[in-house]
């Protein structure tokens, strides 16, 4: 029989085993199951409650135009197609290395600045703002206002990941921050669209005062 400082010992003493990999996937089963659950459902309820309220929004309306074909279901269908993509696209992520877009951070975010600015140079404005751009292959119209969402968030990483101490400065305030305000600025600015709903709405209360008048 072991005495009490033996098992203490024991139980104290590092035990000689293999240090666990949280990248490798375990055999024979699917690389979803290293994905954090709770995140999952509460992303999927997310998304599921939102498509109820678009649908809830626009079934009256697409049901009595015969722009959408006067189908009910027009916008629910669209949104759910966009949604399962954003799901397997979601998964996919899961097995790509996040070294492996750490080394291409910098490059991500400075694409998305480029095409940011080609928007306010070359995009065409739809509901009543200038965001998107036109004619691109495979995908036809593309928003980069969308894209800069991740390219944010991955240069934050990137920078956070080669200068810890950032957490600790102002400095990191103000670089994290200009970095994310030049994407702000860029992705929120309409300077065509501001000035034409600016000479609309102008000459519609010139016509209102001369019909008043």
């Amino acid at each position: 029989m072991q005495s009490g400082g033996a098992l203490r010992r024991q139980y104290e003493e590092p035990q000689n085993k293999p240090s666990h990999n949280p990248n490798r996937k375990p055999k024979g089963r699917l690389f979803i199951i290293n994905m954090d659950y709770t995140i999952y459902i509460v992303v999927a309820i997310l998304t599921f409650v939102g498509i109820v309220m678009i649908f809830s929004a626009s079934y009256l309306t697409t049901a009595t135009s015969t722009r959408f074909g006067n189908n009910p279901f027009f916008y629910l269908q669209r949104t759910a197609q966009w949604a399962v993509l954003g799901f397997i696209s979601m998964n996919v992520m899961t097995v790509v290395p996040y070294r492996l877009i750490k080394k291409f951070a910098y490059i991500i975010y400075v694409v998305t600045v480029i095409l940011l600015v080609l928007v306010q140079i070359m995009g065409f404005a739809a509901g009543g703002a200038q965001r998107w751009l036109d004619n691109i292959p495979i995908v036809g119209q593309f928003q980069p206002s969308e894209v800069s969402k991740a390219a944010i968030i991955f240069m934050i990483a990137r920078l956070i990941s080669d200068n810890p101490e950032y957490l600790h400065k102002w400095k990191g305030l103000f670089v994290c921050g200009g970095f994310v305000g030049l994407i702000t600025v860029l992705g929120g600015a309409d300077f065509n669209g501001k000035y034409e709903r600016g000479n609309y709405y102008g000459n519609n209360r010139l016509r209102y005062d001369f019909y008043c008048q």
